[in-house]
């Protein structure tokens, strides 16, 4: 398996901590910014479409993709990756940025619900959850849930998933004892 890079939470130590979150609010008002390791930028050409965004050539031309070839994107106050080949895909928020990938997988969300991607933000757990936890690389396997909801565990924006049903999966989806 591949490792995970030393500080793919460039964002974090870039924007200080607790500087995105002050600012999230009236970064959602704009469009689109893209996440650049100077802190939110404008994104010319990107322009909301049914609370997606959607990326002309221009806003493409204008995209700093990182050695994986993904650029980050947060538009309408939720985070999207955007890879060199094409593929959008909203993430969830870990930390008040962008999910990190854990043993090779991010957590995206398609129709408000949860699944797992790849680097290439390909599926590889079909998005059929309501509430997931990044992978532990510890033990290889990621905390799910169906009926469940996210809700506040702190102030400073922590989320606990209660209620409904609770397992744990492996890499490839399936539930473990």
């Amino acid at each position: 398996m591949r490792a995970e890079a030393p500080n793919t939470r460039w964002w974090a130590a870039a924007l200080g901590s607790g500087l995105l979150l002050a600012a999230l609010p009236a970064l959602a008002q704009a469009s689109c910014r893209q996440l650049l390791e100077d802190g939110p930028q404008p994104l010319p050409g990107c322009r909301l479409q049914d609370g997606q965004p959607l990326l002309d050539a221009s806003a493409l031309a204008h995209l700093h993709h990182d050695a994986d070839g993904l650029a980050v994107i947060l538009a309408d106050g939720h985070f999207y990756y955007q890879h060199r080949n094409g593929r959008l895909l909203q993430v969830a928020t870990l930390d008040n940025g962008p999910d990190d990938f854990q043993l090779g997988l991010v957590r995206g969300i398609v129709a408000g619900r949860y699944g797992y991607y790849d680097r290439d933000l390909a599926q590889r757990i079909a998005p059929q959850f309501d509430g997931a936890l990044p992978f532990d690389p510890d033990s290889g396997s990621a905390g799910v849930c169906q009926g469940c909801r996210a809700v506040p565990a702190s102030p400073d924006g922590q989320h606990s998933l209660l209620g409904g049903r609770h397992w744990r999966i492996d890499l490839h989806g399936q539930p473990l004892p």
